[in-house]
This record gives C-alpha cells, structure tokens and sequence, in this order.
C-alpha cells in the first residue's frame, strides 16, 4: 500500500503528447494493480476465516481489509495518470494475519515467565508455527467439504465431508504430537498446560471452576471425572480451526458432563442458583 501511495505522489501530468497506446498500458496497470489488491484482501479474510482468532481480533483484520479496498478505490478514481514505465506494486504480505497472530502468541507465551530469551522466542515461534499449519490443513479440509456441499445427492454430500474430515484427522493427530514435542523441550509439563488453555481460551479451567460452584457437594470421584473429560476436550480443542469450533468441543463434552450429573442424581436448576450466590470468603476467625 505504501509503493502505490508513492506511486501516486511522485505522478504528475505529462506535457508530453500521449504515445500511440498508452491508454490500454494505463489500464492493464490499473486492472492488474486492483486484481492484486483485491487477492490480497481476499487472502486476509480467507486466512482470519481459518484461523482461531476472537471476534473482535476478526473485526480488527476486516477493518483493515474493508480500509485498503475503499482506500483503493478511491485512488484509482482520483489519480492523475501514470507514465508508460511505472512499474505495479508487488502484492503485500499478509501483515495484518501475522500482526494479530504474534499479539495472540505473546499473551499466550507472557504467563510462562520463561527467563531465558532464545527459549521464549524459540517457544513463540513453535506456537505460531502450529497456528499456520492448523490452517493449511484445515484450508485444504474446508475446501474439500465446501465442494462437498455442492453436491445435489444429500447421501453422497454427507459421506464426502465426513471423508474430508476423517482424511484430515491423521494429519491433526501427528501435527498435535510434533507440536506437544516440541513444547516440552523447553517447558514443564505445567507450563504446557498453561499453553493449552491459552490456545483455547481457558475454557478448562474456567469451566471446572463453574461446576465446583454449581456443584459444591460433588465427591473427590466426580470432580476426577470433570476434570478428565474437559482435559479431553481441550486436547481436541486445540486442533480447532476456529473459535466457534474449539468452543463446540467443549459443548460437547459440557452435555456429556451435564447428563452424568443428572444421572448421579443432581438438580441442575438448583445448581444454577449456586451461580447467583455471592462467594463467601473464607473464615478464618473463630467466633466470639
């Protein structure tokens, strides 16, 4: 973007007769030029589509977009003419994917308190590293069941997405390990822990924490099996290609959750009063 703002502050109007065909060489230049930006926007929201990024890291990115295509424009409409030689602006990069992904990484990265810095970035880069590759795989998996679901015969629809997700699992499943690996060559097994939840949202331990509340009676036993089923939906949670599809991991496991309590017995609508409880603070003193 910055090339095509100098661009048109360094063209001025020729004094100059214009030579035989120049006209069609302004226009191809303006068409590639547009093309270029246009690939490039449509990259960005392709790319914040595919990626586990929050709402409003979403609205940030798209902000960006809609600016440079408006800003484009409104250029093109407005510039004076270019010379025959002028040169197209090459395609930027991704900038605003990359900005976003490295703020989500360092927040990710921060409560590890890692002292040594070549293991804090080394740590960082393995993080944005697995956020890209969960994004190539599920790019090609999200075209797969897209061309699926154009499909006119239901039955063949469904089992073309189901395989496009069943091809994908190997791939997630080996991605997930290498990248567990990774982490554990520099971290403790708590500091992983930290960087799962970060890479879901915390979902985990915010949730367990709402059960207890909810629950306050539950055995040592019930608890152990909370804890076990959301630490599995975490595990699968982090392979999400997006927020909205990490969070429907863990609804699942919720539901499991919700009909084992019920089960052993427990009044969910009772529980839910517990939420509206204020949390009363430890006591400590002895009465008078």
């Amino acid at each position: 973007m910055k090339l095509f703002m100098l661009h048109l502050n360094h063209a001025s109007p020729s004094p100059l007769p214009s030579p035989a065909g120049r006209g069609r060489i302004l226009r191809r230049f303006f068409e590639k030029l547009a093309a270029g930006f246009a690939r490039h926007a449509i990259g960005q929201a392709t790319r914040v589509a595919a990626c586990s990024l929050s709402s409003g890291e979403r609205v940030r990115v798209r902000g960006n977009v809609a600016w440079q295509l408006a800003c484009l424009s409104t250029c093109l409409l407005a510039s004076p003419v270019f010379s025959a030689e002028t040169n197209s602006a090459a395609e930027p990069k991704d900038t605003a994917y990359t900005r976003i992904l490295n703020e989500r990484v360092t927040k990710i990265v921060a409560p590890l308190a890692i002292t040594d810095v070549t293991k804090s970035n080394r740590v960082h880069a393995a993080i944005v590293q697995q956020y890209r590759s969960l994004n190539d795989i599920h790019f090609v998996r999200d075209v797969q069941i897209g061309n699926a679901k154009k499909l006119s015969d239901k039955t063949a629809a469904d089992a073309a997405i189901q395989s496009a997700r069943d091809e994908t699992k190997p791939r997630l499943d080996k991605l997930h390990g290498e990248f567990l690996a990774r982490l554990s060559a520099d971290l403790s097994a708590e500091q992983v822990d930290k960087v799962k939840d970060g890479l879901t949202y915390g979902v985990l331990p915010l949730t367990y924490g709402v059960y207890l509340k909810m629950y306050p009676e539950l055995t040592d036993e019930q608890k152990a099996q909370i804890k076990t089923w959301l630490t599995e939906a975490r595990e699968l949670a982090m392979d999400g290609s997006t927020s909205d599809e990490k969070h429907a991991v863990f609804g699942k496991y919720k539901g499991k959750i919700n009909n084992y309590l019920s089960n052993a017995g427990y009044d969910a609508k009772k529980a839910e009063q517990n939420l509206k409880k204020p949390a009363q603070p430890p006591s400590d003193s002895k009465p008078k």
